[in-house]
C-alpha cells in the first residue's frame, strides 16, 4: 500500500481512460504503486470544504466497488487480477455498481444514518464509498470496452474483499480486517474466477452486514 501525492511526471494511467479528463483536484493525479497482488493502491487523499465550514477527507483507491445487500464491497486487486470482470458477474447476479478501477472513499465526520448494521451503534461513523466523477457509470468490460452502467450514487462500505490466487486461500481462515480512513472492515480473500465466486461474494456480503462473517 502507498500514500503519494502524484506530480504528471510520476503517473501511469491506463489508456482507456484518458478520454475522461482529470481524476482529481487541484491537478492531482492518481499513481499506481501497488508490487502485492492484495495490496490497495492509493492515489490520492485531499480535503475539501463542505458548504464552507466543515473539511472532508477523501481517499482514492485503486478498486472496484459494487453494492450489494445495500453494503459497499471493495474488490481490491493489481490490474488485470478481474475486479471488473467479478464486479460484471455480480452485476448480472443482482450487484449494483458504484465505481469501476478507481473508487472515491470519504468519511466527514457525520454519524451512521439509514439502514442500521445489526451489532453496531447508531453513532458509529460511516465511510462511503462513489465514483470520481469522470468516471461514474462506467465499467470496463475485457474483450467489449468501456460500458455504460446504472450505478449507485454511493454506498456505504461494510467489506473488502482482496482477490486472491485459490492455492493462496485458506479453507477456514482467521479473521482479517483493514483499516480505511479509521474505520475497520472485514476482510475476505476471493479467488475472482471461482464457478462459486459471486455466490460466495452475495454470501460474505450478507454475513459482514450482520458482523457473521468468520463467526466459525
Amino acid at each position: 500500500m502507498c500514500s503519494v501525492r502524484a506530480s504528471k511526471s510520476s503517473c501511469r494511467l491506463p489508456s482507456f481512460y484518458a478520454e475522461f479528463g482529470h481524476f482529481g483536484a487541484s491537478g492531482e493525479l492518481p499513481i499506481f504503486c501497488a508490487t502485492r497482488r492484495d495490496a490497495i493502491d492509493i492515489s490520492v487523499v485531499r480535503s475539501q470544504a463542505v458548504g464552507g465550514v466543515r473539511h472532508r477527507t477523501t481517499l482514492q483507491v485503486h478498486a472496484t466497488c459494487v453494492e450489494i445487500a445495500k453494503l459497499g464491497v471493495l474488490l481490491c486487486g493489481a490490474s488485470g487480477s478481474g475486479k471488473s470482470d467479478l464486479a460484471l458477474r455480480a452485476i448480472a447476479a443482482g450487484a449494483r455498481l458504484v465505481a469501476d478501477d478507481r473508487v472515491d472513499l470519504w468519511y466527514d465526520g457525520s454519524k451512521q444514518s439509514g439502514p442500521k448494521l445489526s451489532g453496531t451503534k447508531r453513532s458509529q461513523p460511516i465511510v462511503w464509498a462513489q465514483a470520481p466523477a469522470a468516471l461514474a457509470g462506467y465499467l470496463e468490460v475485457r474483450g467489449i470496452g468501456i460500458v455504460r452502467e446504472p450505478a449507485a450514487k454511493r454506498a456505504r462500505v461494510g467489506l473488502v474483499v482482496d482477490l486472491a490466487d485459490k492455492a493462496d486461500i485458506e479453507r477456514l481462515p482467521e479473521k482479517r480486517s483493514r483499516a480505511l480512513l479509521g474505520q475497520s472492515f472485514p476482510l475476505l480473500a476471493l479467488d475472482p474466477f471461482a464457478a462459486s465466486a459471486v455466490a460466495k461474494l452475495f454470501l460474505a456480503a450478507k454475513l459482514a452486514r450482520r458482523q457473521a462473517l468468520f463467526a466459525h
